[in-house]
């Protein structure tokens, strides 16, 4: 409800709105003064000041959204203004604004709808309720407003006389026109002793028992008089012990919590105290990271709802997410604020290596969600690039309590980063004499994905295998990638030896010198060379192919999204401007831009160069899309990787054909911390860069493009669809059915055609 209300037609803007003398109004907490103008313990934005009287969580609703207080200066009391990083570390300091008891503030504001400056002085009053705690007295063009939020003026008390002086003080002989009482219990029939009679008789039971410890639970702010007065009387110290720290965390944890009801359809519905600012899901990959992924598992489980964690190993994200947000889509159709507000601040949190991150995001990408939620990446894997990029770190965390905590008030506290979605298709075609097997599905990437369709010439070819998916991070081919092959290799075969992140980096360096990287041109033959294996096609935002001619030397070739690879190292550096013009380069890269910087090396010597400040790999191009086209007989394998994840890649040998085409696929979101290294289009806007032919939204397709159908979606889940369109497709699946019946009596032919159709459609694996 308005405190400043707007004047009526034709009333001069600088007299005061009449009303009469002492008006009352009882008014729940949180009150705006007008649309647009002044905001007193209500913080949902749209306000151009605010004001808290106290830090009791019944006032401070809004204050704990995810990423900070951010929408405008917040004014408060000298003590609140100390307190208020404890409660709240994500706040930005620049925007308190702290008033001692008795001090004054002008304030120059203007009604958003006619632009009329207004003029009003706040005036902070002494309320007595908890420390820090304020009333506000507004006098100014509108009116004299006094706001009282809780208090505890009692007669007898010296402070009280003095806050009451600087009322009358700051009124200076004026009325106040409208007050905003707090009248929660204003009853009559509700009387409460003085504080200094309650405190004696605690003194007094304390005295009467002094065999017994004595508890007094202290779960927020207005206790501490009682405490001091209990220290002093009886001459002891009050100890506090774990219980409230076990208090605060339990507060804390509160802003993450999800109720099961809202993950189980059939259990009943629960009343929660509050609703969580932060609600996350956890997703714990329990192999990564040897025993921490189980650690971990165990630690989030025993801090949340066992009902939003969840063992990857166990339950696929795919079937996890489908089922929540088809239960929360019934809910909020059956009036559920709780779900509502669940399903609208949600956050993902995802631990396991990069491979197990793409996995989760290319489940979220094919959800094809109105509001996806953002994902934050806890770094259990070997090189943790996707965690680095954003600001989580590429050391492998800590599972104890206090480490949970942390990470989980830093997921609160990021900010959300849109980047690039990579969508990649690999058609192997064969004749019926080929040797070229396709991949047995085990050995697939968790982000690649078989995809079936019928052939275009079913006689012709024994068989047509497509696989699709996506990145996020790089698509690498060659010597890196055997490499990587290898050490994943030997961990199957041996997961005893891998149980922490220094141990594995070491194999790591190991296999990379026992398989000849070091010495790549005396170990392997000249067929191995990316020029010699394909044929490499890119396409900028122009929209036409080009060859990319690679140099003889290059053995590995990376497609690059983010600025981290092999454990946070930059292949693409920094150009100079020459080589930025020479080259048609497009700086800085970003991570939204649309575009994969294409990086290529000659051996393991060429990579450590990238230890050096300024150290790079052969910067190849920036392209839109690229293409892979691998030459008949060049060799009977080729190692590739995805985000982490490597397999070996059959080839033909004779005229059969391996295609693999990389595009852009749109965009999803990241959390991201404040040591976040990747840059999106916003962050280059702020540093003043241009970036000509960034590109936040654009999805690139040929009409007449090949993979059409294969690149609607990574092939990771089913789109997820809401309950109308549930309804349609199953009157659709009934129409279907009774026509195939009709047809099957009436007419073979159509019955054929119908089975064709069905072929047709794709198969998610």
């Amino acid at each position: 409800m308005p405190l400043f209300p707007s004047s009526p037609k034709g009333q001069n803007s600088n007299r005061r709105r009449e009303r009469e003398p002492g008006e009352l109004r009882r008014e729940g907490v949180g009150q705006a003064m007008d649309e647009g103008l002044v905001s007193v313990d209500k913080f949902s934005g749209g306000s151009q000041a605010y004001f808290l009287t106290h830090l009791h969580q019944d006032h401070t609703r809004g204050l704990g959204a995810a990423g900070g207080w951010r929408h405008g200066p917040l004014y408060c009391s000298l003590v609140t203004a100390r307190l208020f990083p404890t409660r709240f570390p994500g706040v930005d300091a620049s925007l308190l604004r702290p008033l001692a008891p008795g001090a004054s503030a002008s304030l120059s504001l203007s009604f958003p709808s006619t632009g009329r400056a207004v003029s009003v002085v706040v005036t902070a009053i002494p309320a007595l309720h908890c420390p820090g705690s304020l009333m506000y007295l507004f006098r100014g063009d509108l009116g004299c407003m006094l706001y009282t939020g809780d208090f505890r003026w009692e007669l007898r008390c010296e402070r009280a006389r003095a806050a009451k002086k600087a009322l009358l003080d700051a009124l200076a002989g004026d009325t106040v026109d409208v007050l905003y009482l707090d009248n929660t219990y204003c009853h009559p029939s509700l009387s409460f002793p003085p504080r200094p009679i309650v405190a004696e008789q605690i003194v007094n039971i304390i005295r009467a028992h002094p065999d017994h410890e004595v508890i007094i639970g202290v779960d927020t702010l207005g206790k501490e008089d009682l405490l001091l007065h209990i220290s002093r009387a009886l001459q002891t110290k009050v100890v506090q012990d774990s219980m409230k720290n076990n208090l605060v965390k339990n507060n804390m944890l509160k802003e993450f919590y999800i109720p099961t009801y809202i993950f189980v359809p059939e259990s009943p519905v629960e009343k929660v105290s509050q609703i969580p600012s932060c609600p996350v899901i956890v997703f714990i990959n329990t192999k990564s990271g040897g025993q921490l992924g189980h650690d971990l598992i165990v630690t989030y489980r025993k801090l949340l709802n066992n009902s939003q964690v969840f063992d990857l190993l166990e339950e696929a994200p795919d079937k996890v997410l489908h089922k929540l947000y088809g239960n929360m889509e019934r809910l909020k159709r059956d009036g559920d604020t709780v779900a509502a507000e669940i399903h609208r601040r949600l956050r993902l949190i995802v631990a396991g290596g990069d491979g197990t991150a793409g996995w989760l995001l290319g489940v979220v990408s094919d959800l094809k969600l109105v509001h996806p939620p953002p994902v934050a990446t806890v770094p259990l894997g070997t090189g943790n690039n996707l965690p680095y990029s954003f600001g989580w770190g590429k050391r492998n965390p800590g599972t104890d309590e206090k480490s949970v905590l942390s990470f989980l008030q830093s997921v609160r506290q990021a900010k959300e980063m849109k980047i690039d979605s990579w969508h990649i298709v690999m058609k192997m075609e064969s004749r019926k004499s080929s040797t070229c097997d396709p991949i047995a599905p085990l050995d697939l990437p968790h982000s690649l994905h078989a995809f079936h369709r019928v052939p275009n010439n079913p006689q012709d070819k024994e068989y047509s295998c497509t696989f699709r998916g996506g990145f996020w991070n790089y698509f690498s081919m060659g010597m890196d990638a055997q490499v990587s092959y290898a050490f994943h290799s030997e961990r199957k075969l041996h997961p005893e030896k891998f149980k922490n992140q220094l141990s594995n980096q070491k194999t790591y360096l190991k296999l990379a010198c026992t398989q000849g990287w070091f010495c790549a041109s005396l170990c392997h033959p000249m067929s191995r060379n990316i020029a010699h294996l394909s044929k490499v096609k890119i396409m900028k935002k122009s929209g036409k192919w080009e060859t990319l001619e690679i140099p003889q030397s290059i053995r590995s070739i990376v497609c690059l999204n983010l600025p981290s690879f092999s454990g946070g190292l930059n292949p693409w550096g920094t150009p100079s401007e020459r080589k930025q013009r020479k080259r048609d380069l497009v700086m800085p890269p970003l991570v939204d831009d649309g575009l994969l910087e294409i990086v290529g090396f000659k051996d393991a010597w060429h990579g450590l160069v990238l230890l050096s400040p300024k150290g790079h790999g052969t910067r190849l191009a920036q392209a839109h899309r690229v293409q892979f086209k691998f030459h008949k007989g060049a060799t009977d394998h080729a190692y590739m990787r995805l985000d982490g994840e490597p397999w070996n890649q059959p080839l033909p040998k004779d005229d059969g054909k391996v295609l693999v085409e990389i595009s852009h696929a749109g965009q999803v979101k990241m959390l991201a911390t404040k040591n976040c290294i990747a840059k999106g289009i916003h962050e280059a806007l702020a540093m003043s860069t241009v970036h000509p032919e960034s590109s936040s939204s654009s999805d690139d397709t040929d009409d007449d493009d090949d993979f059409a159908e294969e690149r609607k979606n990574f092939g990771a889940a089913l789109s997820f669809r809401y309950m109308d369109d549930v309804t349609k497709e199953e009157k659709l699946t009934q129409s279907r059915f009774l026509y195939m019946r009709l047809g099957a009596l009436v007419c073979p032919i159509i019955t054929k055609s119908i089975l064709k159709h069905t072929q047709d459609m794709p198969v998610c694996h």
